[in-house]
C-alpha cells in the first residue's frame, strides 16, 4: 500500500540512541529508487500522531545515502518519496547500516531491503497483514449478502482467517524478543477479552468485560522503551484511554496519570514524553476534572527541577503560576461548599 504524507518543511534535530549492541558506529542508509527519481529524498519518524523529517539528501544517479556519525534513536522511521510525498515505514533498531530499493510506481510491492533482518521480516509482516486485511474485508462483504445457511461458514472463514494472523504475530515475537519489530507488532495488538461467567446479569458480564479491557489496555505497550514514542499509535492509544476508558473525574484523571508516569518512569525519555503529554492534554482540558488534573501536574513535577530538568526558567514559572491560580480556584469553591 502506497502512502501519502504531509511534512513541515523543516528538519527536526532528535536525541542520540541508547546503547546498543551494534559493533558499527552511526547510520547508514542507502535507498536505491528506479523510475522518476526526484531531487531529493527525506528520512522522517514518527512523534506524537505526527510525522517530522530528521534526514534529507540528494540523488546520485537515483541512489539516495542518509548517513550521520550518532545512531538514531529506536522506532519507526518513513523514506519519503517526493512530489506526493509517497513513502513507505522502515523500523530503525540494532541494524542501522543497510540497503533499500524499490521503483518511484510501486513502492512497496517493488521494496527490497538487504542487510537488515529486522526490517526484511517487518516488510514481510506488513504484506502479509495487508493480504489478510483485503481477505477479511472480503468475506464481510459476502456476509452482508449471505444468506442464514451461508452466515455460518463465512463466520467459520474469519476466524481461521485471526487466527492465522495471531499465530504469525506470536511467531514473529517470540523469534524477534527484544527488537524494535517485537517492539511494533505488541503494540499494535488488541486486548483479548475473555467472555463473561454465565452467572453475570448482562449489565455485569458488559462491567465485567469493559474492567478487563482497562486493566489490559496497555499490556502489550512498553512504556519504558523509549522506541515506542516512534511510533504512529503510541499517542493515539493513550488519548483513547483517558477519551473512553477513564472516568472524567479529577481523583481518576490524576490517579491514571500517576500510574502511567510510574510505567514510563524507567526510561528518561519516556517519562519525559509521558508527562509532557499528559499536561499539554490537561492544559487544553475544558472541564473542572481536567484544570484539577493540570494543577495537580504542575505542582507535583514543575516545581522540582529534578523531576523536570529539561524545561527552561520561563515555562517552568508559567506552568506553576497557571497550577496555583488553579489550586486556589479549587481551594476556594471547597470552602464555599
Amino acid at each position: 500500500m502506497i502512502k501519502y504524507i504531509v511534512i513541515a518543511l523543516f528538519t527536526i534535530s532528535i536525541l542520540s540512541a541508547a546503547c546498543s549492541n551494534s559493533t558499527e558506529e552511526g547510520y547508514r542508509i542507502e535507498f536505491t529508487l528506479d523510475g522518476e527519481v526526484p531531487k531529493e529524498a527525506y528520512l522522517g519518524y514518527y512523534m506524537n500522531k505526527t510525522q517530522y523529517v530528521a534526514d534529507t539528501t540528494q540523488s546520485n544517479n537515483g541512489t539516495f545515502v542518509f548517513e550521520g556519525d550518532e545512531r538514531l534513536p529506536y522506532g519507526m522511521y518513513i523514506l519519503i518519496v517526493p512530489p506526493e510525498l509517497k513513502y513507505f515505514d522502515i523500523l530503525m533498531g540494532e541494524d542501522q547500516h543497510f540497503e533499500v530499493s524499490t521503483h518511484s510506481e510501486s513502492l512497496m510491492d517493488s521494496l527490497v531491503i538487504t542487510n537488515s533482518e529486522v526490517n526484511n521480516e517487518f516488510i514481510s509482516y506488513v504484506r502479509f497483514f495487508q493480504n489478510k486485511q483485503l481477505e477479511k474485508r472480503g468475506i464481510l462483504a459476502l456476509m452482508k449478502e449471505a444468506n442464514k445457511e451461508e452466515v455460518p461458514k463465512l463466520a467459520e472463514r474469519l476466524e481461521k482467517l485471526d487466527a492465522e494472523v495471531m499465530d504469525k504475530q506470536e511467531e514473529l515475537i517470540a523469534k524477534y524478543d527484544n527488537t524494535v519489530l517485537s517492539t511494533f507488532i505488541k503494540a499494535s495488538l488488541n486486548v483479548q477479552v475473555p467472555e463473561a461467567p454465565d452467572s453475570l446479569t448482562a449489565t455485569e458480564q458488559q462491567e465485567y468485560q469493559f474492567k478487563y479491557y482497562k486493566k489490559h489496555y496497555f499490556d502489550n505497550l512498553e512504556l519504558s522503551n523509549p522506541a515506542i514514542i516512534r511510533t504512529p499509535f503510541y499517542a493515539t492509544k493513550i488519548d483513547n484511554y483517558f477519551d473512553n476508558l477513564v472516568p472524567r473525574q479529577a481523583d481518576s484523571l490524576i490517579t491514571e496519570s500517576e500510574w502511567l508516569i510510574d510505567r514510563s518512569s524507567g526510561n528518561d525519555e519516556t517519562y519525559r514524553f509521558m508527562l509532557i503529554n499528559l499536561i499539554n492534554r490537561f492544559a487544553h482540558g475544558v472541564t473542572d476534572a481536567e484544570e484539577r488534573a493540570y494543577a495537580h501536574l504542575g505542582l507535583e513535577y514543575y516545581t522540582d527541577t529534578l523531576k523536570t530538568p529539561w524545561i527552561n526558567m520561563e515555562e517552568r514559572l508559567n506552568i506553576v503560576a497557571r497550577a496555583q491560580i488553579i489550586d486556589s480556584l479549587q481551594t476556594l469553591k471547597s470552602l464555599d461548599q
